[in-house]
């Protein structure tokens, strides 16, 4: 009588009679795997998956990593708290039943079991994602870190969230920090939403990111041990009802990577109310700090030199001329204007030729010594860059990455006394006496056009690889690549092997140069996301190519294949024949590997190693994001394999910025040549039938 009691109540809140059977169950009986599931109820398996994916997506059931995964119902409690907050209308009469209810519950129910492993679940819709945050913010026990911009901070307020994490910061010890961005536009929103809550008695504390950074991240992490990370990172906090995705887990090394992200902004943000005199005054405060990403390094060095008003010093080694070559206009610019600009470097006989053209326009001197690239600008702003060493060749981005920047008074007249002296004891390229020069000067390479596509560029890692790949611009157009898409009708293959397969859905790629502590090559990652339309259905992958030595020298080469979806593992195995990939095409469950698209970003994640080539190398648990900016291209790529297969992708995407989240070293790094598939086709053709059938070496 009590069961039944319970059945109708979950389904007066919503639930189908098909989903309130199943919690009942797992309430009843505590963890099951899916075939227990559905011998008990008799329940068809579709029925079951379906409405399994249905209560994983409102957070009320969770699935662990084992196999096959075990189903946990989340603790009644917990339910009537969630739909009591995401359906107000019905939240009286349940909050007037809730105790009736509960002894119900408890009467048909085991205790509550524990479970501990790992589990992810993707929350769509404001009204779920809210109420699952919210939880998270009353059982925390430590800390609680927050990244909300501004939009999202108005939000979450509608929704009681930054109540709640006052009030129990307030009755705890719990320990709350709370990143958003500061500008003057923003500047009495914060002040309403932020000031009010740190005069409450609460270890609270709040900060903005320097240099203006714009934030783009929207994540919470409860203690170290749970984070919950929004997917999609464009907000439109004038619909409420907007579909939202939003990635929950307990994984502690995926929570743990979340937390680094957050701890790198931390340490480079300024107090809250520092930052609002900042802005009210227009003095910034000095500071110090480390700017970890590349293209912020950029974004900020290119402001500062157009403010400039007086005078720009650039200290650089012999090695590092390309970063001030790549921005030789805007110098050039500068200079125009007034602008006082100095050079100072090792000249050589292999940048003779670039010196003597910076002499057009700015003042260029010899220095003995390479010492620490530095730029000064109005006297007021230090940049510090690493240096390369002689005979090393680091791309421009690496040697953006970590770098020093300082406004304090006392570093400044350090640094300028010294760049002042050695200025003074240099001399200019034409006093020069250099060894005859027989090397001849290696041209420039000319900048990329804006229309040049990322793949085909000659520079391109792309283009390094075993596979053959051409890019060049579709003769279809961005409508085109959706309509087929939308109009697509799925054909299955009865010989997938010797068929035409073709996939509809989303990819990403970048290229990714891992620290040497990680004992890992550099390494190409291809995500995939397939939907149900495409030959073998839906579906996520990985592709791994690794930068080895063949005997036509180092490319980046096929290592591994990592797949969700056992229907496309025999295929990927001919499909890569020839490539180490080959031997190596990896099954996971579809719990251990998450894709997720939202607009022009991509999310990927998986919980398990990853097997690489050779033997030596293991990829740990990590994330990628990639998030797509710039104009829409449509384009068509074609890959050659090795194993005389083709491949044609036709879509639409973007440029991309790509992060790299690995967990067991605690490291979060940017990527690079990054691209995202917002829309793709791609057709595969298989090799002639004996070249199928080749294994690979």
């Amino acid at each position: 009588m009590s069961q039944e009691k319970v059945l109708k109540t979950l389904e007066s809140l919503g639930f189908a009679h098909a989903d309130a059977q199943i919690y009942v169950l797992l309430g009843r009986k505590g963890p099951q795997k899916a075939r227990g599931i559905a011998n008990f109820l008799k329940m068809p398996k579709q029925t079951l998956y379906s409405a399994i994916k249905n209560l994983q997506a409102k957070g009320i059931v969770t699935a662990t990593l084992d196999h096959p995964a075990k189903f946990s119902a989340v603790p009644f409690e917990r339910v009537l708290d969630v739909f009591v907050k995401a359906k107000l209308d019905e939240a009286q009469r349940m909050e007037q039943d809730k105790k009736n209810i509960l002894i119900d519950w408890h009467s048909i129910t085991l205790d509550e079991a524990t479970e501990h492993s790992a589990k992810f679940t993707v929350l769509k819709g404001k009204n779920y994602i809210y109420p699952k945050l919210k939880q998270m913010v009353k059982e925390a026990k430590e800390q609680l870190s927050i990244i909300f911009p501004v939009p999202d901070l108005l939000q979450a307020e509608r929704f009681g969230l930054l109540d709640d994490a006052f009030s129990h910061a307030s009755k705890t010890k719990v320990k709350v920090r709370f990143l958003t961005e500061m500008s003057a536009e923003n500047l009495k929103v914060i002040r309403h939403l932020i000031e009010r809550k740190i005069n409450a008695k609460s270890s609270f504390e709040a900060r903005a990111p320097e240099l203006g950074l714009k934030m783009s991240l929207r994540m919470l992490i409860k203690d170290g041990s749970e984070a919950s990370f929004f997917i999609n990172q464009e907000t439109d906090q004038s619909n409420l009802d907007a579909d939202e995705l939003c990635l929950w887990t307990n994984s502690k090394t995926i929570a743990n990577s979340f937390q680094t992200v957050f701890e790198d902004l931390w340490q480079n943000s300024t107090d809250i109310k520092r930052k609002i005199v900042e802005i009210e005054t227009g003095k910034p405060t000095p500071k110090s700090l480390i700017i970890r990403d590349h293209q912020e390094v950029k974004r900020k060095y290119t402001e500062l030199i157009s403010q400039a008003e007086k005078e720009i010093t650039i200290m650089t080694s012999s090695k590092g001329l390309d970063e001030v070559l790549g921005n030789t206009a805007q110098l050039k610019e500068k200079a125009q204007k007034g602008i006082f600009i100095k050079i100072m470097m090792p000249i050589t006989k292999d940048n003779l030729k670039s010196a003597l053209q910076l002499s057009e326009f700015c003042k260029v001197r010899h220095i003995s010594t390479s010492h620490l690239n530095t730029t000064v600008i109005d006297r007021m702003h230090i940049f510090q860059f690493k240096n390369p060493s002689s005979n090393q060749k680091i791309p421009v981005e690496s040697s953006l990455e970590n770098t020093f920047y300082t406004n304090e008074a006392e570093y400044l007249e350090m640094t300028n006394s010294m760049l002042d002296s050695l200025w003074e004891n240099s001399y200019a390229p034409s006093a020069i006496t250099l060894e005859e020069i027989t090397k001849p000067i290696i041209p420039l390479i000319a900048p990329v056009p804006d229309d040049e596509y990322s793949i085909s560029k000659k520079d391109s890692p792309h283009q390094k690889n075993v596979i053959k790949v051409d890019e060049e611009p579709s003769i279809l157009t961005e409508n085109d690549i959706l309509n087929r898409i939308i109009n697509a009708k799925r054909k299955t293959a009865k010989n997938p092997l010797k068929c035409i397969n073709v996939l509809y859905g989303s990819t990403a790629s970048a290229v990714f140069h891992p620290p040497s502590s990680f004992n890992l090559p550099d390494m190409i990652i291809i995500a995939i996301h397939s939907n149900k339309k495409s030959t073998f259905g839906g579906g996520d992958s990985l592709q791994i190519h690794s930068w080895l030595e063949t005997p036509k020298g180092h490319a980046y080469v096929p290592v591994a294949f990592v797949v969700d979806n056992p229907k496309s593992r025999d295929w990927a195995k001919a499909f890569f024949a020839g490539t180490p990939a080959g031997n190596n095409c990896q099954l996971i469950r579809k719990d251990e590997l998450e894709i997720q698209v939202q607009g022009s970003t991509l999310f990927a994640g998986w919980t398990v190693p990853i097997r690489l080539f050779p033997t030596k190398y293991t990829l740990a648990p990590a994330c990628l994001l990639f998030e797509g900016y710039g104009k829409l291209k449509t384009s068509a790529i074609k890959m050659e394999m090795p194993s005389g297969a083709t491949l044609i992708m036709e879509g639409n995407g973007f440029d991309a910025f790509a992060t790299f989240f690995h967990p067991a070293s605690k490291y979060a790094g940017p990527g690079t040549d990054a691209t995202i598939g917002r829309d793709i086709i791609i057709t595969a053709h298989p090799a002639q039938s004996n070249k199928m059938s080749q294994t690979t070496t």
